[in-house]
């Protein structure tokens, strides 16, 4: 089911090959489980992009444990949100992608981070924070001019999550 579509482009530019990515939606105790970016003070959903030979949920379940240290032990699909964005690196290219969310069930084991250089860089930092707040935040950094493609489309789906599921939250 698509859930949204930002598109800021003008359809003229060549896309690039098209990124799956697998995001996770774990609540527990009325939060949801999001990963702080200490450097931009802003809330994502663990996840990321799915690797040749991988399918989405094998890619959920990869995502959730590097960028957790959570085990994903059962999953159920809620939608996709795609984005389509001038490049940053390539003005005459557009940026694709298509953002699967999952309800996730995870398992209490705590394993260690496995992040990539970039997310380390980011200060990725796993935690359960209570909805309102990280819409909040989120807003707050559109507001004050956050121009990472994450931040929009995170924020929608939290505001998409509390309108359909609240009784979750």
């Amino acid at each position: 089911m698509l859930i949204k579509t930002f598109d800021y482009t003008n359809q003229n530019g060549l896309h690039k090959p098209l990124r799956e990515a697998s995001r996770a939606v774990i609540i527990e105790d009325k939060r949801v489980l999001l990963v702080h970016l200490a450097k931009t003070d802003e809330y994502k959903f663990p996840g990321g992009g799915v690797e040749k030979n991988e399918n989405l949920t094998d890619a959920l379940k990869r995502e959730v444990l590097e960028e957790s240290g959570k085990e994903v032990i059962d999953s159920t699909y809620i939608g996709c949100i795609d984005q389509y964005y001038p490049d940053k690196f390539d003005k005459s290219k557009i940026f694709s992608m298509n953002s699967h969310y999952f309800f996730a069930k995870i398992s209490k084991n705590n394993n260690e981070l496995n992040l990539s250089k970039s997310e380390s860089e980011l200060g990725f930092k796993p935690v359960f924070i209570e909805i309102d707040k990280a819409i909040a935040l989120n807003e707050l950094c559109l507001k004050n001019g956050s121009t990472n493609h994450w931040t929009e489309r995170e924020l929608y789906m939290l505001k998409y999550l509390k309108e359909n599921y609240n009784e979750r939250f």
